[in-house]
């Protein structure tokens, strides 16, 4: 299915997708059923179980996979779909910092969506989700990272070491519950970069975060509008009026030539629980020329 992005000033045509929807490059996804995830580890596939630091696997239209790391052990890993909220993407809420990691088209090299720094133009990431509750989250962070194998210890969150060497995402990583902010890390510096960026969700709030990337460096976006200091965001992520807020400015990042980068979402339980649901998802790479001639990869 076919669904036009929401990031101004980078178009995309049914005609310019082709190339990717043939490579696999290209998803948009509007959950409307529950999933099944599957452990592949062993000789036949078998519907997951609530081991910790496993790994499971369902796949996206097309057959796209997605790897769900377990940090810890889930009971509820196949998320309930509730009609008019999404897909329930958050695994257990029954215990602080229970904690799923996705990794959308799978942890490896030859990801579809892997964007290699210096060879990649452009790529994209926009995921929309609705929040029931903004103070059970330690931490939803949704964006790029180096491939790397899954760590049970990493995290998203102030002045914790996210474990791996090299990202770039946006969410609820802040001790301030609806606070979204940015989070970076170069090289495995030791503490992440987080910023704040002066836009604050609400309890049921529904959200769409995006994070681009333009050969190294990574942009980042609020219900369509991107992050910089002076930009207003007016609508929620479901286009709903909201008072309008004004975003803070966000430090630039890059990542170094030759990284090859993955898209990826974690979600952590703080100690009262939070259901978080997945209503759409779209990941893809600029293929072609805008009207005005921009380059896009």
């Amino acid at each position: 299915m076919f669904k036009a992005n929401k990031f101004p000033g980078l178009p995309i045509t049914p005609y310019d997708l082709a190339p990717q929807l043939r490579k696999h490059r290209y998803v948009y996804w509007k959950p409307c059923s529950k999933i099944n995830p599957v452990n592949l580890a062993g000789a036949l596939p078998a519907l997951a179980t609530a081991g910790a630091a496993q790994t499971d696997t369902f796949f996206l239209p097309g057959q796209i996979p997605v790897e769900v790391y377990q940090r810890t052990a889930q009971a509820a890993l196949a998320g309930a779909f509730t009609t008019g909220s999404g897909l329930q993407i958050q695994g257990d809420v029954d215990a602080d910092n229970e904690t799923l990691e996705y990794c959308w088209g799978g942890l490896y090299n030859e990801n579809p969506f892997a964007h290699t720094v210096g060879t990649t133009l452009g790529s994209f990431y926009r995921i929309k989700v609705k929040v029931e509750d903004i103070t059970g989250l330690d931490n939803t962070c949704f964006g790029w990272r180096k491939v790397q194998a899954f760590d049970a210890s990493a995290a998203f969150v102030t002045a914790v070491d996210p474990v791996y060497t090299d990202v770039a995402g946006i969410g609820l990583m802040s001790a301030t519950g609806g606070q979204v902010v940015t989070l970076t890390d170069l090289n495995n510096s030791g503490t992440p970069v987080v910023t704040d960026t002066a836009f604050d969700i609400v309890d049921g709030s529904i959200v769409e975060f995006g994070v681009n990337l333009f050969g190294a460096r990574a942009t980042y976006y609020i219900n369509g509008v991107q992050v910089a200091g002076g930009a207003v965001v007016s609508k929620d992520g479901a286009g709903t009026a909201i008072t309008a807020q004004t975003l803070g400015q966000v430090p630039d990042f890059d990542f170094d030539s030759a990284d090859i980068l993955v898209p990826f979402a974690s979600i952590q339980q703080a100690t009262d629980q939070s259901i978080v649901y997945l209503q759409e998802l779209e990941i893809g790479r600029w293929v072609s020329k805008s009207k005005s001639g921009r380059a896009l990869a």
